[in-house]
């Protein structure tokens, strides 16, 4: 499907500011990398995106960021100072019992910024040339070319047809994309159930928590859950919060092997 490894380099003397540089993946690493090759100085840096760019525009689940790190990327310009987020101060840690909340067991402090993944991404996107930004172009091959017996360039095709040749590729699809058959994620033991909701929607749960203040992690037999607001994406609602949840559990062991 993709006979190439994850990341293709060709053996070249070319200068960084002559090279062309080709990142499969558009979402937050494929623009990451897109950014600091630039501002390293690549003259071509081509981004492909399979999907269209709105369907990666409304994603709306949670990342957290230290502060430090928020800082830097900030000072680095690769978010703005003013982007929204949701900064907890504290971690409050659950056991399942009868009541609706279940039994507080544990507090820690815990300072991180919870982000909405949508608006991280749209930080990067802004900063990648939208000449260089592919979107709905799906990479399926890449092809080698050999100079005096080392790879001199790779050239990348979509549906059969050509879409250059680079002196480096970059694989920013993920541990499933085409080309990484060789490091498929594997059945670590557990399943993960993971999205967000408006919290407008079950106002009720801002007067059961301190959110939101605070990161919720809750403990049960086989497994443990995480809860906390983060922004919407849309600037027509700022000032709203979503609910991220993640879910983990143990599956039964009759299951493992018939579906994992």
């Amino acid at each position: 499907r993709f006979p190439v490894s994850a990341t293709t380099m060709a053996f070249t003397t070319r200068a960084i500011p002559e090279s062309r540089v080709a990142v499969i993946g558009g979402s937050i690493a494929g623009c990451a990398a897109a950014i600091a090759l630039k501002r390293a100085g690549v003259q071509q840096v081509d981004v492909f995106e399979r999907s269209s760019a709105n369907d990666l525009a409304d994603r709306g689940l949670g990342i957290g960021l230290p502060s430090p790190i928020f800082q830097q990327l900030v000072e680095q310009d690769i978010l703005d100072a003013d982007m929204r987020y949701v900064e907890t101060e504290k971690r409050y840690w659950y056991l399942k019992n009868d009541s609706v909340t279940g039994k507080k067991c544990y507090e820690n402090p815990m300072k991180v910024q919870l982000h909405n993944w949508g608006l991280l991404w749209n930080q990067l996107r802004k900063r990648v040339e939208d000449s260089s930004y592919h979107s709905g172009v799906t990479v399926d091959m890449a092809q080698s070319k050999i100079h005096q017996g080392s790879p001199a360039s790779v050239e990348l095709f979509s549906d059969q047809q050509s879409l250059g040749e680079y002196d480096f590729c970059i694989q920013a699809e993920g541990a499933l994309a085409a080309g990484l058959e060789e490091n498929k994620a594997k059945y670590a033991g557990y399943v993960l159930w993971r999205g967000s909701f408006p919290v407008k929607d079950h106002p009720q749960i801002l007067d059961l928590t301190d959110m939101p203040e605070t990161f919720f992690t809750s403990v049960y037999e086989n497994g443990h859950s995480i809860f906390y607001l983060m922004p919407t994406v849309s600037l027509e609602r700022d000032g709203e919060y979503l609910l991220n949840y993640a879910i983990y559990t143990r599956t039964p062991p009759a299951l493992e092997g018939k579906y994992l």
